[in-house]
């Protein structure tokens, strides 16, 4: 009896690993017609080999950018919390977040420009 009931439940696990095999079979199928559905709405612009070079330069020029002005910027924030300046400390934050808007703002705009859009 206690063998009947092991194989019973070998028999009850596999039952269940087979169902959620099943169930993430179908689910992945339902992933896949979502991909294809959204396809059709929007297909995805293909790029020329000058257009994704351009596009790498542009990335490439304002990653210096903003790593530049992160630098010069944070050492100006420490400067002024060493000095016990909290308010120009601020300032400066604000100012840095501005300018990190301004250069990704830029760069998305000169990237959609290539892109032709």
């Amino acid at each position: 009896m206690l063998a009947i009931n092991f194989q019973s439940s070998m028999h009850f696990h596999y039952w269940i690993f087979s169902l959620n095999l099943c169930y993430c079979i179908l689910m992945k199928s339902a992933y896949e017609l979502a991909m294809e559905r959204l396809e059709k709405e929007s297909p995805q612009e293909s790029l020329t080999e000058e257009q994704k070079e351009l596009i790498s330069e542009i990335e490439k020029k304002y990653s210096a950018k903003i790593a530049e002005r992160e630098v010069f910027l944070r050492s100006k924030i420490q400067e002024s919390l060493s000095e016990g300046q909290f308010e120009e400390a601020e300032q400066i934050k604000d100012e840095l977040s501005r300018e990190l808007k301004s250069l990704r703002m830029r760069s998305e705009s000169e990237k959609e420009k290539v892109r032709g859009n």
